[in-house]
């Protein structure tokens, strides 16, 4: 099961209520100048663009999608990457309840390392990163499935 504060979390980013830099920018918190993505990419940080249509953070995606033995093609935006990733066809309930678990480890470790380049200015590597992604799913996955075992290798 996925904590409740990461439950709130995907719940707020799908309302787009999270503290991207976009939205501290329409609330007054930031000015024009420091609405910059984290990963340095030179565009500005909304929902849309942090999670999925930056360059960096996008290698996340396809790593993910990789270690999981299939490939998409993403259009970048929220509801796209929920659609494709947890609505492939021909799985089992369990099989797409896991993947909608995978797709939640993502979402979160990105935002984490997002609030840790920003706030303790450090930064991890892309395989770093996927490894954090497959440990989270994993235990979350083992608390719900108490049989359950998968493949750590990329």
């Amino acid at each position: 099961m996925v904590p409740l504060k990461v439950s709130i979390f995907v719940w707020r980013l799908g309302l787009n209520r999270i503290a991207t830099k976009d939205n501290l920018y329409k609330r007054r918190v930031l000015t024009d100048v420091e609405q910059g993505c984290s990963a340095n990419c030179g565009l500005t940080e909304d929902m849309d663009h942090l999670f999925f249509q930056c360059d960096f953070y996008g290698k996340i995606w396809t790593l993910t999608c990789s270690w999981l033995g299939f490939s998409i093609a993403f259009r970048g935006n929220l509801m796209s990457y929920l659609t494709q990733f947890g609505g492939l066809g021909g799985f089992s309930t369990k099989v797409r309840y896991s993947q909608h678990i995978i797709w939640i480890a993502v979402v979160w470790v990105i935002w984490k390392e997002r609030s840790r380049r920003i706030f303790q200015i450090k930064q991890e590597n892309i395989q770093t990163l996927c490894e954090r992604v497959k440990l989270l799913s994993f235990w979350w996955l083992k608390s719900k499935y108490i049989t359950f075992d998968y493949d750590y290798q990329f």
